[in-house]
């Protein structure tokens, strides 16, 4: 079997067989790597759900139009109010649909699980233990 290395991937014969039968498997064995197994079952759930969310009342739309990632949106909510709750209300269907799909999926017979993100409560116990180990750490170090 002949392939001309391009990114079509066509393969042609150099011999006359009667049958042949070819199995398309990712590059490198990495159909072996359990991260990229899992990686390309959750990308099965994820191809139905584009970026979507409920629209909020106008003003929260305008300020969120001016955002273009989660500083911004962070910096927006500390201004605003009324934005980081409403931002949660509106994305709550679609975190709802997301779990819905990936507790469908399965690896070795096994569904995935989905668990709720961290309340800020919780964040802040969190940190509260991790300052009594290293009370040199500032809750603003994001790194």
């Amino acid at each position: 079997m002949l392939y001309d290395g391009g990114c079509s991937g066509i393969r042609t014969v150099s011999r006359d067989w009667r049958r042949q039968s070819t199995v398309r498997t990712l590059p490198g064995h990495s159909w072996k790597n359990l991260v990229k197994r899992i990686i390309s079952i959750l990308n099965l759930g994820l191809q139905c759900i584009g970026f979507m969310r409920q629209e909020m009342d106008k003003e929260l739309e305008e300020i969120m139009s001016k955002c273009n990632n989660m500083n911004d949106i962070r910096k927006a909510a500390e201004k605003a109010s009324k934005l980081k709750n409403e931002l949660k209300e509106s994305l709550n269907p679609t975190i709802t649909l997301l779990n819905d799909l990936f507790k469908r999926l399965q690896l070795k017979d096994k569904n995935f699980e989905t668990f709720k993100a961290a309340s800020e409560f919780d964040m802040n116990v969190l940190w509260d233990l991790i300052l009594r180990i290293d009370s040199t750490l500032m809750k603003e170090d994001k790194n």
